[in-house]
């Protein structure tokens, strides 16, 4: 045999056994021959929320809609980024409605958890933690009110987002009703809870009559956030013959114990719970007859769109109940979701402006980030229809849904 002909058998026979040989001494060594499919892709939304103490139910009536938005995305495949599937993992922090404990809790979700999207509920905590998100360019999706110039919807916060209606707003949609109901009765005393969303409703609840033709503010004052004896300051009131007694952001109880303590020194005229109610503890506290007629503010029984539809039903199914104001979490984040996959990026500048681009059905029509008269100057305001009921034979009527005057600026 020529060597030439030797000399290619040798090496034909070497390659030969080199690509036998080499997936089996991969594996000696360690390495596995096959690559291994790639990890789950996960994206992170940070629920700073109280989840005890006094405003504790504010956590476990928000918990479920981020719920079913995350079952949701997941089911349909996730967040779609760069062609790459991203899970959805709602991640829950106690802020305790405090806020120094929010900040620190802040500060844990970004720095040692990587969370770069969330949301903060109360105005205390969100101011709290503006600077800090602001700095870090994370996307908070906030349930609070309280909107610029003083409030935390500003330009110094170009990466906030309100999700909740200004007290503004429900002290004139609810006012609106109690004209059309009684429009013989025009004085008002109003009680707030001496914190920062009391203070804010006590401002924006002036304005409102300051603005209106039909009322006159007798009594506009601020209690303890934790009062429970509210028998001297309404005696204050029906000294004064107010017809309307306004009950703006204190606890569910609270609200509850200022009802039937009205009723208890005969009050019998138009009460109004500006912001929510939960019907169960209402009727654990007081009577059927005390609460009858009481005017609810952002609140509704019946969704008429499908996406409402479906939400209360999954809302229903995981709480045995509703609440209404806790859909507006949920729009918000299917606004995220648009505007993520809109601009196929997580980067924060890029998903801020589109998330004032985006658009969707929400749970009375339709929904979308713009510009009003408290931020004429940034989309970062959620565009919703305000809800106002009555209370009727122990039930909760609905009378209205709408927009308020303050995008008719």
């Amino acid at each position: 045999m020529k060597r030439n002909n030797v000399r290619k058998l040798i090496i034909i026979t070497l390659v030969a056994v080199m690509a036998i040989g080499i997936p089996f001494m991969s594996g000696c060594l360690g390495k596995p021959a096959v690559s291994p499919e790639p990890q789950e892709k996960v994206f992170k939304f940070g629920l700073l929320y109280p989840f005890s103490g006094p405003y504790g139910f504010f956590g476990d009536v928000v918990y479920p809609s981020h719920q079913i938005w995350e079952e949701e995305v997941n089911e349909a495949g996730g967040i779609l980024v760069g062609g790459v599937s991203y899970m959805v993992d709602i991640v829950k922090y106690d802020s305790k409605a405090d806020p120094s404990v929010a900040l620190t809790l802040a500060r844990k979700m970004i720095y040692d958890e990587g969370v770069k999207y969330g949301n903060c509920c109360c105005l205390g905590e969100i101011s709290a933690i503006n600077p800090l998100t602001a700095e870090n360019k994370v996307i908070m999706l906030n349930c609070g009110c309280g909107t610029a110039p003083e409030g935390f919807c500003c330009p110094d916060s170009p990466y906030t987002f309100q999700t909740y209606v200004e007290e503004w707003e429900l002290t004139w949609a609810t006012l609106r009703v109690a004209h059309e109901e009684h429009p013989e009765y025009t004085r008002i005393g109003a009680l707030h809870p001496n914190n920062a969303m009391g203070v804010l409703a006590k401002e924006q609840l002036q304005e409102v009559v300051a603005e209106s033709e039909e009322f006159t503010l007798v009594e506009n004052v601020t209690i303890p956030e934790d009062e429970t004896d509210f028998y001297s300051s309404l005696t204050a009131m029906l000294d004064k013959d107010v017809d309307i007694i306004v009950i703006t952001v204190f606890g569910y109880e609270q609200g509850g114990l200022i009802i039937k303590q009205a009723d208890e020194l005969g009050f019998d005229k138009q009460i109004i719970l500006q912001d929510t109610m939960d019907m169960p503890t209402l009727k654990g506290i007081t009577s059927v007859e005390s609460m009858e007629g009481v005017i609810v503010g952002n609140t509704l029984e019946t969704m008429p769109t499908d996406t409402g539809k479906r939400w209360a039903a999954k809302y229903k199914e995981l709480t045995g109940g509703m609440v209404y104001w806790a859909g507006t979490n949920y729009e918000a984040l299917k606004l995220l979701k648009l505007a993520i996959e809109k601009v196929d990026s997580f980067d924060a500048d890029l998903v801020a402006q589109a998330l004032g681009e985006v658009e969707c059905e929400g749970l009375v029509g339709r929904v979308s980030f713009g510009k009003n008269r408290f931020t004429p100057d940034l989309p970062r305001y959620l565009k919703m229809e305000i809800g106002t009921s009555i209370i009727r034979n122990g039930e909760l009527v609905d009378v209205a849904h709408e927009f308020s005057p303050i995008w008719d600026y």
